[in-house]
């Protein structure tokens, strides 16, 4: 993907997600919203192949070095744990 064609693609898991993850924030706890960002953090990886590569390829960039799957899922991860501190 290139440039900003990743602006384009619409939401992974959408408003209601966004709202659900909210709520589990509310109710159960910081601890337990950051527990259910490992699976998003799966979905993003092994489902959305868009997000993905341009994570490993901004990764690239930024690194200078071939970015590993490890560091594209910590990429994810990290992008997931930012929205959720914000919402």
């Amino acid at each position: 993907m290139s440039g900003a064609d990743w602006k384009q693609r619409p939401e992974g898991g959408g408003r209601r997600a966004i709202r659900l993850i909210g709520l589990i924030a509310r109710r159960g706890g910081r601890g337990i919203a950051r527990a259910c960002l490992y699976p998003i953090t799966a979905y993003f990886f092994c489902v959305r192949g868009s997000e993905r590569r341009a994570s490993r390829d901004y990764l690239q960039r930024a690194l200078g070095r071939p970015a590993h799957r490890w560091d594209v899922a910590r990429h994810i991860h990290t992008f997931a744990a930012t929205i959720l501190d914000r919402v």
